[in-house]
């Protein structure tokens, strides 16, 4: 259940299942929304999602409304591909576009936030896109700190598309204690 969010979504773990809802969502905003022209090729963590993700030693998550006949529809995801024992590096942060300003985006970073912790992760980096304004707001709102992109981690995946990269430490971002 996504606890900030004003209607119920889920948030899960992906599930084979979901593939063609997930492309559906990110190619109508990659594509439909501001035409980068990215097709599934071009983005191989899509084309297997388990092995890019899980069998890597990260994590991908999709938000899904609570009701029964909606649950193929998902209008949110997030993954994170692990580059070493202790750094991550946030992949595919979507959120449909009817779902924004909802507190989605927060709901589904603080999952990821919450697992890479239990992992005893200290590092979560990524890179975007310069047309993905709001997207940058974002990231910055919820403590991204802007790097250049010689400061990447090796083996960060990289997309030919991104040329604005951000770092988020963990153990600075430590959550209240109850």
């Amino acid at each position: 259940m996504c606890a900030s969010c004003p209607i119920p979504y889920a948030i899960r773990r992906y599930q084979c299942g979901d593939k063609p809802a997930l492309l559906r969502l990110i190619f109508d905003i990659q594509q439909r929304e501001f035409n980068t022209g990215l097709t599934e090729t071009d983005q191989p963590d899509l084309q297997d999602v388990q092995a890019s993700y899980r069998a890597g030693g990260g994590e991908f998550w999709v938000a899904v409304p609570p009701w029964p006949t909606h649950q193929d529809r998902i209008v949110g995801c997030i993954g994170v591909q692990r580059i070493t024992h202790h750094t991550g590096a946030l992949r595919k942060l979507f959120v449909a576009p009817h779902q924004r300003g909802t507190g989605l985006a927060r709901a589904l970073t603080d999952v990821l936030f919450a697992w890479a912790r239990a992992e005893r992760m200290t590092d979560i980096y990524l890179g975007t896109a310069p047309m993905f304004h709001a997207a940058h707001r974002f990231y910055e709102r919820e403590g991204f700190a802007r790097m250049d992109e010689a400061r990447l981690p090796l083996g960060f995946p990289r997309m030919a598309i991104d040329t604005r990269f951000y770092h988020y430490h963990l153990t600075s971002h430590l959550p209240p204690s109850p």
